[in-house]
């Protein structure tokens, strides 16, 4: 009995030290209600238009973003080409401008002015420079960076993207290190909390919100045989304060759409 007793409780200590290395579930008893007081939201979503069935989903998520009614959306996989109606909704919102990368299929729409999208630029292993992109969002606060990323994926060589994303990671950091104004990190980054990638980024001085104030492995991506938390929102603890977050649980797209409210902290 007391072996049993030891090995059970052994095992419980080495997931609890491994949880809290990996950041993976997030225990968060107390997480706020959503709509609580804040002086921003950020939403980022992955729409995948490349889907066969984004041309019937896209109004749908327009509806869905359009309900949450973020300050800044960040959308990746976004062509404009076939997102037109998505596209047109949010135009006669009167809500959002919108701010498009052409070169990294992604878009921003802000209620907020932003200033030109600058690419964070990457040489992958296959030659293709990968475009994460990088605005400054004038709130009347304060400015925030916002970088929406869409790191290199997996989907074909493990390896591969791994190097790449390890790469992409190095290259934010460097963009990143001597900004003094709040950095908001957020996208489909393709990574598991604990990887080199999520780390690295994270080494600018952000934490993951979903740890902090999220409740459980909050999955972002799924199909058929997978349920992961690859998208992320990173952010600075001394400089903004996290209000809420909440994945939306969805069938429009193989993501879910990752929003966050934060406060400016008094200085």
């Amino acid at each position: 009995m007391k072996k049993h007793f030891k090995w059970l409780f052994n095992s419980f200590l080495f997931f609890v030290i491994l949880n809290y290395l990996t950041e993976l579930f997030a225990f968060n008893l107390c997480t706020k209600d959503k709509d609580c007081q804040s002086d921003f939201s950020i939403m980022c979503y992955n729409v995948k238009c490349r889907d066969s069935h984004y041309k019937d989903n896209q109004i749908e998520i327009a509806k869905q973003i359009l309900k949450e009614s973020p300050d800044v959306v960040f959308l990746c996989e976004f062509h404009r080409s076939k997102s037109r109606e998505l596209d047109s909704i949010m135009r006669q919102s009167g809500e959002y401008k919108q701010y498009y990368r052409s070169k990294s299929n992604c878009i921003f729409y802000s209620k907020y002015d932003i200033d030109s999208i600058k690419g964070i630029d990457t040489q992958t292993t296959n030659g293709v420079w990968a475009k994460n992109n990088l605005v400054h969002v004038f709130h009347p606060k304060g400015t925030i960076i916002i970088v929406g990323c869409h790191l290199s994926s997996s989907r074909k060589d493990i390896i591969e993207g791994f190097i790449n994303r390890a790469s992409e990671a190095d290259s934010i950091y460097n963009a990143l290190t001597d900004e003094k104004v709040p950095i908001i990190v957020m996208g489909d980054l393709n990574d598991v909390s604990g990887s080199y990638t999520i780390s690295r980024i994270k080494d600018v001085g952000l934490s993951d919100a979903w740890w902090e104030g999220g409740f459980g492995y909050g999955t972002t991506f799924h199909n058929k045989w997978l349920s992961l938390r690859l998208d992320h929102v990173l952010y600075p603890k001394d400089k903004l304060k996290l209000e809420s977050i909440k994945v939306i649980d969805s069938d429009l797209s193989d993501h879910n759409a990752l929003i966050a409210k934060f406060s400016f902290c008094k200085i």
